[in-house]
């Protein structure tokens, strides 16, 4: 089989072996003009180098000029404006870029909400465990909602804007009590204002 024609170099002209090589004859390069195409400057300190490095073009010199870059990038990301949007609890304009658009006063109430219901599930799920009864996962919010937000003992309402130890703080009051043998399941449990639940204690009902 006869050899087949040497090609330029697309760049200064040498004649390079074609071989086998399925290049088009306008995109056959030497060794050195290849090296000189992937000659780069460093996008943080502006020093030549070879861009080209493990198959991949790279954007900086050395680990410490891609560390600088990226740091600059998070520091460009933090000062760029932030778009106007309104906050999901009280409807004023705050600047986020994120999931949950809350202004700083709410997003304080959330946090000491999740808390309160934290350590809630933590109490209710320890005199569970130590009166080994049936348990249901359940919120305070759920039980207020099922209830009508109104006080299972007294009938008023309940105003959930309240916390402990305001006597009129929503609190979960079990039917028949866990040192009673009442399991903690939602068809044992009922809203109830502190002060009632305090009242009522460890009785199946409250004393008129």
């Amino acid at each position: 089989m006869p050899r087949r024609p040497d090609t330029p170099c697309s760049s200064c002209g040498k004649l390079l072996w074609s071989g086998t090589t399925s290049l088009p004859a306008g995109s056959r390069k030497c060794r050195p003009c290849r090296r000189a195409a992937s000659k780069a400057p460093c996008s943080t300190c502006g020093l030549e180098f070879d861009a080209w490095t493990g198959g991949h073009r790279r954007r900086t010199c050395s680990s410490a000029c891609e560390r600088e870059a990226r740091l600059r990038a998070i520091t460009e990301a933090r000062q760029a404006p932030r778009p106007l949007r309104e906050c999901e609890d009280c409807l004023v304009a705050v600047a986020t870029c994120g999931v949950v658009a809350l202004c700083d006063r709410c997003r304080v109430v959330r946090k000491a909400l999740r808390d309160r219901e934290h350590w809630r599930r933590k109490n209710r799920r320890r005199r569970v465990d130590l009166a080994r009864v049936t348990s249901e996962p359940y919120t305070l919010v759920e039980i207020a909602e099922r209830d009508g937000f109104c006080c299972q003992i007294c009938r008023d309402p309940v105003d959930m804007k309240l916390v402990w130890p305001k006597l009129w703080a929503p609190t979960i009051d079990h039917v028949v009590p866990v040192v009673a043998g009442g399991d903690d399941t939602l068809a044992n449990v009922q809203l109830a204002h502190f002060v009632c639940n305090s009242r009522k204690g460890a009785r199946l009902e409250l004393a008129s």
